[in-house]
């Protein structure tokens, strides 16, 4: 079954940026530059024949484009050794919450279950290896680097994305894009 997720996608300019920024972590693995993205809802293993009722529950999508501005960087989890370097936002417009909100409505007609955890918006960096300690080269990296951002980039869409495992790692395809007008 494939394993499925609803994303926004980051425009090229931003995801170059990105990866400038996540190529000099130390002691990690950085995301692939086609792989960022600022996840709104894991689905996990979806039967294939799932995947249309699912496309055809969030058509149309709802909600108008708005802006994102990704600064500050910092770790999760917060507490704990790290597992991921993470490029937050700021100045979070509520337009994120609503689609969030909206999405998790929708699917929750269609039997899903709705995301309980609290929400954290925010993009992946990069996955740090084994042993890495909030002591160590990777967390001093953090706090030098601490108020570092990228473009400020208009979300128009959001996209269903197949999550697929390599030897290379993690590749993120994408299935289907909703356009919010």
């Amino acid at each position: 079954m494939p394993r499925l997720f609803l994303a926004l996608p980051v425009p090229l300019p931003v995801r170059k940026s990105l990866e400038t920024v996540a190529q000099g972590i130390p002691e990690t693995e950085p995301v692939q530059i086609n792989n960022f993205h600022l996840t709104l809802k894991f689905l996990g293993p979806v039967p294939e024949i799932e995947i249309d009722t699912i496309i055809e529950s969030l058509q149309p999508a709802k909600g108008k484009p708005f802006y994102l501005e990704p600064e500050g960087i910092s770790t999760l989890p917060a507490h704990g050794n790290p597992s991921v370097i993470i490029m937050n936002l700021i100045r979070i417009h509520p337009g994120l919450f609503q689609l969030r909100k909206w999405i998790n409505d929708q699917l929750l007609r269609r039997r899903y279950e709705p995301d309980t955890r609290s929400f954290l918006p925010h993009i992946t960096l990069a996955r740090c290896q084994k042993g890495v300690t909030r002591t160590g080269p990777t967390q001093n990296w953090v706090k030098h680097n601490a108020k570092k951002g990228a473009p400020t980039f208009q979300v128009d869409r959001f996209t269903l994305f197949q999550s697929q495992w390599s030897t290379a790692g993690p590749n993120y395809l994408q299935l289907h894009d909703f356009f919010l007008k």
